[in-house]
C-alpha cells in the first residue's frame, strides 16, 4: 500500500538503552494526534536487555516493529530507519528523551503549514530542555547552556522564541520528507558515523537548496548527562565532531569554531608557568572572567547556591570540547572513540 500523504512514522535509533527506552516509546505512543502513525525502533544489538523490552513493547502495541543496525553506529541507525520507513515523513527522538503528547502533532502541523508555503522544505524540528531540578547538575545546567558562552545561542541548546529557519536540526527533535533524505543519500556513516550527523545532514541538504525551520512549540525533555564526567566525555565528542565539520564543510572553517583551541593551549602554558610568571596570565585571565561570569548568571537566576556547578561547567565543557577537536586534528580517525572500542576505518 503506498504511503498516504503526510504519513508519519517516529525512529528510535538505540543502544543498551533498557533503562530509558520504554518510558521514551510509552510517550510516543500516548501522542495527542488524530492519525495513525507508526513506531520504529532501531536497535544496535543491544546486550542489556533492551531487546527484551522492545519484544515486550511490540506486543503490547501493533504499531510498534524494530530493525537491526548491524554496524550499530548512530548515522547507520539513523540510515536504517529511512530506508525501511513506510510513510513519507520520519520524526527521529532519542530513548534519553521524552516528549508532550503534542509533540507529533505540532511537527506535523508546522510541516503542512510551511510546507504549502515552500516547496523546498525537507525538515521541521524543535528544541530540547533538560529536566527541571532546583538544584544539582540539571538545575545547573540550564543556566549555564543560557549563556553564550556556554550555549553558543545554538537552537542545539536553547529553544529560539519563535518560527525560523535554521541550518540543521538535531536529530533528537525533527521531521524529516523521506524523500529530503534520499536526495542526498541519507547520514555520512564514514564521517559523522557516531557524531554530528544532524548537522551534516543539514548543510548537505541546504547545499542543495532545501530549507528547515525551527518551532518553539515542539519542545521536548532530554535527559542529558547527568554528571561533570559523562558532560565531559559528550563535549569530547562533540569537539571531534566539530573538527570533521570543519575538515568536509567549507562554510564552517569560521575563527569561532578554530577559537576553541585556545584554551588547552592556555592551560599548557600554565604547566610551565614557573619558567615565567607572564605564561600563566591567559589561564589566570579566563578563570577570573568566567568567575565574574557565574556569579552574574546565578544572580540573575536568583540561583546563587549553584555557582560552583555552574563555574565548573565552563573550564570541563570548554577544555573537553577543545581536547575533542584536537584530537580530530591529529588522528586518522573518521570516528571519534567508542564505548565499544570501535577501531577506525
Amino acid at each position: 500500500m503506498p504511503p498516504t500523504p503526510d504519513s508519519v512514522t517516529v525512529a528510535v535509533v538505540c543502544y543498551n538503552e533498557a533503562h530509558r527506552l520504554k518510558s521514551c516509546v510509552e510517550r510516543i505512543a500516548n501522542q495527542r494526534f488524530d492519525a495513525p502513525f507508526d513506531i520504529l525502533l532501531v536497535d544496535g544489538g543491544s546486550t542489556d536487555g533492551t531487546r527484551t523490552i522492545i519484544q515486550e513493547l511490540i506486543r503490547r502495541d501493533g504499531r510498534i516493529r524494530s530493525v537491526d543496525n548491524p554496524r550499530r553506529i548512530v548515522a547507520a541507525g539513523r540510515n536504517v530507519a529511512w530506508r525501511e520507513c513506510r510513510t513519507e515523513l520520519l520524526a527521529f527522538t532519542d530513548a534519553d528523551c521524552h516528549v508532550p503528547e503534542t509533540w507529533l502533532a505540532t511537527l506535523v502541523a508546522t510541516w503542512q503549514a510551511e510546507k504549502s508555503a515552500d516547496a523546498s522544505l525537507a525538515a521541521v524540528g524543535g528544541g530540547n530542555l533538560p529536566p527541571h531540578q532546583h538544584d544539582g547538575f540539571y538545575g545547573a545546567l540550564p543556566i549555564f547552556l543560557g549563556s553564550y558562552f556556554g550555549g553558543r545561542n545554538s537552537h542545539q541548546n536553547v529553544v529560539l522564541p519563535r518560527l525560523v529557519p535554521v541550518d540543521y536540526l538535531p536529530t533528537l527533535n525533527v521531521l524529516y520528507a523521506c524523500e529530503a533524505l534520499e536526495a542526498i543519500g541519507g547520514f555520512d556513516e564514514r564521517h559523522f558515523g557516531q557524531v554530528s550527523e544532524d548537522v551534516d545532514v543539514g548543510l548537505r541538504l541546504r547545499a542543495r537548496g532545501r530549507t528547515m525551520r525551527f518551532t518553539p512549540y515542539a519542545t521536548l525533555v532530554h535527559h542529558q548527562r547527568a554528571s561533570l564526567r559523562s558532560w565531559a566525555r559528550n563535549m569530547f565528542l562533540y569537539g571531534f565532531g566539530r573538527w570533521q565539520l570543519i575538515r568536509w564543510h567549507a562554510t564552517m572553517r569560521t575563527l569561532e569554531n578554530l577559537l576553541t583551541l585556545a584554551l588547552p593551549l592556555a592551560m599548557l602554558s600554565a604547566c610551565f608557568s614557573f619558567l615565567h610568571v607572564v605564561l600563566a596570565f591567559p589561564l589566570v585571565f579566563y578563570m577570573l572572567f568566567f568567575l565574574y561570569h557565574t556569579c552574574w548568571l546565578c544572580l540573575r537566576a536568583d540561583a546563587w547556591r549553584l555557582w560552583p556547578r555552574v563555574f565548573a561547567l565552563f573550564p570541563v565543557t570548554h577544555f573537553s570540547y577543545a581536547m575533542g577537536l584536537f584530537w580530530g586534528m591529529v588522528s586518522r580517525c573518521n570516528l571519534p572513540p567508542h564505548p565499544d572500542e570501535m577501531t577506525c576505518k
